[in-house]
Formats: structure tokens, sequence, C-alpha cells
């Protein structure tokens, strides 16, 4: 392998795992906003005690 298809495929390992780590740490945030989001929404005292 030449030394420019070298390079090519090394940037295109380092761009490969910019997304990869960009998209695990997306999944971190989206899964820990939804889980709060879900958490808040939880009234155990209407759940228990329906207005009537």
């Amino acid at each position: 392998m030449d030394k420019y298809r070298l390079n090519r495929l090394s940037k295109l390992v380092q761009i490969q795992c910019m997304i990869t780590a960009f998209l695990v740490d997306a999944d971190g945030y989206l899964t820990a906003f939804v889980c709060h989001e879900l958490s808040s929404q939880l009234n155990y005292q209407t759940r228990n005690y329906p207005k009537n």
C-alpha cells in the first residue's frame, strides 16, 4: 500500500472513531434526558388518588 492510501485510510479511521464517540455521547445524553423527563412526569399522588 502506498503512502497516500495509507494516509487516507488513517484519516478515515480517525473520522470513524470521532463519529462513533459522538454517537455514544449522544446516546448517553438522550438516555439520561428521557429518563429525567419521564421521572419528572410520574405523579404517584394523582395515580393513587385520581381527581373526581
